[in-house]
């Protein structure tokens, strides 16, 4: 059986990644700012379309995942293998320098390497066997060296391991 995955929401502004001891996770809902380029809260609880919640309005399509109850009033499920939302990257999204990737997420089954983000050979964020997170980055698609002659770089984090059922914040 393939890991079943919920993701509550999403948002990709600026540069960093946090990964917050869970006193200092968000206690509500987050809200867009000036650098939010795209933010996914899954709360439709309906249809086909993941509504953005920032000022742009790249909504999401919604392939195969089911409307669920989440951290903050709606999620998505999501199998493991086929679900997910798709968004066309715009040109505000495609030549974005720096980003951050925020979530919650809730895991039935920690096994393998699960994405919970990502456009092909750019980027990704992923948990592997729910011990650890990390981010990829491919520079120009992986057909390009960068300074340091590498083609790809992968930035891994322990998070400790995942209490399945339970909700996490990265």
């Amino acid at each position: 059986m393939r890991p079943t995955n919920y993701a509550a929401l999403l948002v990709i502004c600026s540069l960093t990644c946090q990964f917050l001891r869970a006193q200092d996770s968000p206690l509500e809902s987050f809200r867009p700012d000036e650098q939010t380029l795209l933010l996914y809260h899954f709360d439709e609880g309906q249809g086909t379309v993941a509504k953005d919640a920032s000022r742009h309005g790249y909504d999401g399509e919604v392939h195969g995942a089911r409307w669920d109850t989440g951290k903050f009033g709606g999620a998505l499920t999501f199998d493991g293998r086929h679900d997910c939302v798709f968004r066309e990257v715009t040109e505000a999204i495609e030549n974005v320098k720096a980003l951050t990737v925020e979530c919650w997420f809730k895991q039935e089954n920690p096994e393998g390497r699960q994405f919970l983000v990502g456009k092909d050979v750019t980027f990704h964020f992923d948990l592997s066997d729910g011990t650890g997170t990390s981010i990829s980055l491919y520079n120009r698609g992986g057909a390009v060296a960068n300074a340091d002659g590498l083609r790809h770089q992968h930035l891994g984090a322990a998070i400790g391991p995942i209490r399945l059922g339970r909700w996490h914040h990265l």
